[in-house]
């Protein structure tokens, strides 16, 4: 009987955050006025045994996915800055992530994480329309491996949408609520597909019972095909994370997606 090692092994990982912060008129109050520069660099080195001979380890993964070589993931360099009532950022990234997962945007787009600004719409600044590339509001785990429990994603994760491009309008009804509406260019676009004219829409509802505590539900709708082929797709991610004590927390987890086969013709599960 033949027995094979199916496992990756990842022997380094290293990374590395220097952060700056810039305040302007008064020193005491950082989010009057304040600019903040940041770096980070997230390098790994990574060794697959059941498939030793190849470079990329698998194609529907895009963190890590390199193998017997050391690798940068993801580097970039953040400006962010911060008024009363307005904001901005602007995040340049390099690194493996950015080739595998932008391969669909042009240019030097591929090179941009975040590019984004927004505007406080009351005056108690609980509610903000931002326009720009941004982090998506899908799911629980992020490309910074600092705000994830684990280093590598999950296949929910690496198959749902790390960024979107569009408009956003967030609303907090009270500390522990949250509303948040998006219009985009589509899942996971900053560019929309040729010969799309649809745009795409986004919900998120973000419920805090208590400390430690998070309930969310995030939603999409849209299609990533031209207008000839039009394939709605529908999608909901649901994840509700507690922190019982400082050594133990649980996130419980769940997407639920619907795609129509073709268009016109009836709608498939996806998860």
């Amino acid at each position: 009987m033949k027995k094979y090692i199916k496992y990756s092994l990842i022997l380094i990982q290293c990374i590395i955050i220097s952060k700056a912060v810039i305040a302007q008129d008064n020193p005491s109050d950082l989010t009057q006025n304040s600019i903040e520069l940041e770096a980070y660099l997230d390098i790994y080195y990574s060794y697959d045994f059941a498939r030793p001979e190849s470079y990329q380890k698998q194609l529907y993964f895009y963190n890590y996915n390199r193998q017997n070589s050391f690798q940068l993931n993801l580097g970039y360099l953040k400006v962010k800055w911060l008024r009363e009532k307005y904001r901005a950022n602007l995040v340049l990234q390099a690194g493996t992530y950015a080739e595998d997962n932008y391969t669909a945007e042009p240019g030097l787009l591929k090179h941009v994480f975040e590019a984004n600004a927004g505007l406080a719409l009351n005056s108690k600044n609980t509610f903000w329309l931002d326009v720009g590339i941004f982090s998506s509001h899908i799911g629980f785990e992020s490309a910074n491996a600092f705000d994830n429990w684990t280093l590598t994603r999950s296949l929910a994760a690496e198959n749902s949408p790390y960024y979107l491009s569009g408009l956003k309008m967030s609303y907090d009804v009270t500390p522990r609520f949250q509303l948040t509406s998006l219009v985009c260019n589509g899942w996971q676009r900053i560019q929309k597909v040729a010969g799309n004219s649809l745009l795409s829409f986004g919900t998120q509802v973000k419920i805090t019972p208590k400390e430690g505590w998070l309930i969310n539900w995030s939603s999409f709708i849209g299609t990533d095909d031209p207008d000839s082929l039009r394939r709605m797709r529908y999608f909901n991610n649901f994840y509700a994370q507690m922190q019982y004590s400082k050594a133990w927390s649980v996130i419980l987890g769940m997407d639920l997606g619907f795609q129509q086969v073709s268009k016109g013709v009836q709608i498939s599960k996806l998860g």
